[in-house]
Parts: C-alpha cells; structure tokens; sequence
C-alpha cells in the first residue's frame, strides 16, 4: 500500500511538449542544491540544449506543500546559453528565445551547417549552461520537509490531473 506523506517539497518540471519531440521529466526533492544537480545534468548532453533552444522546452520550479503547488518559477529567463562561434542565448520572462534566430538559421543553411543540427549530434565543441540562481527569490521549504525515499501525490496543472510522484526523478512521457 501507498502512503502519500504531507510537507514541503521542489518539483523541477523539465518538459517538451508532444510533436517531434516529447519530455516530461519531473524532479520530486527536498533541497535546492539537489534540484540545481538535477537541471545541471539535464544540460550537460548537447541534445538536451537542443530540446531547451531550438524546440522550446518548458523548464520549471514548484514550490510545493501537503500535496499542492503554492508557486511556480518559470526558470528560462534565469538561464543563458554559450555555444562555441554563436552568440549568447538566453530568454526573455515569456520563455522566448533571444540571441539566436534558429527560423532563419534553418533556411539559410544546409542541415550540416545549422545550429540545430549540430547540437542535436553533439557537435558543438564548448557548451557552456549559466543559470542565475541568486536571482530567482526562490522561496524556502515551509513546515515539515519531506525525507528522501517518501513518495508525494500532487496536482500538475499541465495535466490537469492528481499523479503520485516518486522522491527523486519521474517520467510521465
């Protein structure tokens, strides 16, 4: 029998949203640096920078308690992204890409010269992924904090719909 446990929790929401491509990575986790590992090894492979800039991944932060979302962080304004030989790109509040026109890039370009295509291979020789952490007022665990291993039901607005979580990482693609 499932025990759904009460307190205080982060759901890191990594999604892309059905078409070519379909994500719907959710990080069940009781502190932020666990939460900031989680999202620094999502970015760590090439096709994921792919999904977050060329293909328009969502990625978020709920802030959660007794099995509700008391605030949601859209987290793309805070991050930038630096490729070798390509300009700064990072978003704006709406989660719109700023810095590079991948529209354009794909018609003007052969497929082995665009940019979507040689992130998506892995061919970009230095990826680098900055988020500004500081600068989000992410707000702290209130309460009783849920212990690693406990299980959570939640509400996910996306979904529209209650899902029992694991602690740690989930797929509900």
């Amino acid at each position: 029998m499932l025990v759904i446990i009460m307190g205080s929790y982060y759901i890191l929401e990594i999604e892309v949203s059905p078409g070519g491509a379909r994500k719907d990575d959710y990080y069940v986790l009781n502190n932020l640096e666990d939460i900031k590992k989680a999202l620094e090894k999502d970015f760590s492979e090439q096709g994921e920078i792919y999904l977050l800039t060329w293909y328009g991944e969502d990625v978020n932060l709920m802030i959660c308690k007794d099995n509700a979302v008391m605030k949601t962080i859209n987290l793309l304004p805070f991050i930038k992204v630096r490729l070798d030989g390509y300009p700064e790109i990072s978003f704006n509040n709406d989660g719109k890409l700023i810095g590079f026109n991948f529209e354009k890039d794909d018609k003007e370009n052969e497929e082995e010269d665009r940019l979507s295509y040689k992130l998506f291979l892995n061919k970009i020789k230095k990826v680098e992924v900055i988020i500004d952490w500081n600068s989000m007022k992410i707000p702290k665990l209130e309460g009783e904090i849920i212990e690693k291993g406990e299980p959570v039901k939640i509400y996910l607005p996306r979904w529209s719909e209650m899902f029992e979580l694991d602690y740690g990482y989930n797929n509900l693609a």
